[in-house]
């Protein structure tokens, strides 16, 4: 994603003003002052990589600075270029009348955990759209079978409904689940894996109407109004139990660190005194 440096008294320096070359990392291009990143690099300096940094807090927030108007930089300016009328194609790419063996290709859900879930269909819905095709998936999505969710309705319980095309040229076992970044779109490959999967994810997991009344009622009655919330995932669920189990998780990554609540509101605590009340 193509990105901006800040502007404002309260910044120190543009981005890239020392070194027209060098000055955005090799990972983006100096224009005007600032750096504008490549695919998956972010900061000021295009010194960031999304794929394996684990901690990241921008140089600042949207906002102004005595009077003037700042963005942070940092790869996030640019983000949105292209994701409406992206996620218009995807959505008109699934709608009956390309319900049909040669238009559709069928995928079944795999029976994991929700993220495990949304990442192979991502990576399916990829598939397909690269191909030309919609993507149709069939089985069951296994958080919409729970008591909460009546007549055990799927995916249809929180979201918008997936594409369902009994036609559609059936694949079983793709072997490109493994490799996300093979199937992105070529046209969209520029924008890196972040950009892309980011856009499938929101197309997949776009909330149904009553699902949103929900989610606003929510933020009500919490006090939150109607700005955005960040949610915070504390990892402390199976994550966490299956370590006593001789296998699960565990075993799988040999990484179980489960510490409770104070280092998440550690972090919590600093981007507050980062960024204030935003």
């Amino acid at each position: 994603s193509e990105g901006r440096g800040l502007t404002g008294s309260n910044v120190e320096h543009a981005a890239c003003q020392w070194d027209q070359d060098g000055g955005c990392s090799g990972h983006g291009y100096c224009s005007g002052g600032v750096c504008s990143c490549h695919g998956d690099w972010i900061g000021a300096r295009c010194d960031v990589s999304l794929d394996t940094a684990t901690e990241y807090y921008p140089l600042g927030l949207p906002g102004s600075a005595d009077g003037a108007p700042i963005v942070s930089s940092d790869g996030w300016i640019g983000f949105l270029n292209g994701s409406s009328a992206l996620l218009l194609e995807l959505a008109r790419m699934h709608v009956p009348a390309r319900c049909t063996q040669e238009t559709a290709f069928g995928f079944d859900y795999n029976d994991q955990g929700l993220a495990a879930q949304v990442s192979d269909a991502s990576v399916q819905l990829s598939y397909a759209f690269s191909h030309g095709r919609a993507a149709a998936f069939h089985g069951e999505w296994t958080y919409g079978l729970h008591k909460g969710c009546p007549e055990n309705r799927g995916v249809a319980c929180h979201f918008r409904p997936h594409f369902d095309c009994p036609l559609a040229t059936t694949l079983e076992n793709p072997d490109f689940a493994s490799h996300p970044r093979d199937v992105i779109p070529e046209r969209y490959r520029e924008r890196g894996a972040f950009w892309w999967y980011s856009h499938a994810t929101h197309f997949l997991l776009e909330p149904n109407p009553d699902f949103r009344l929900k989610i606003t009622a929510a933020k009500a009655l919490l006090g939150f109004g109607s700005g955005p919330v960040i949610g915070v995932h504390v990892r402390n669920g199976d994550y966490c139990t299956h370590q006593d189990e001789g296998g699960g998780l565990c075993l799988q990554y040999m990484h179980c660190v489960c510490d409770g609540f104070e280092p998440y509101l550690a972090r919590i605590r600093e981007m507050k005194e980062r960024y204030g009340d935003h």
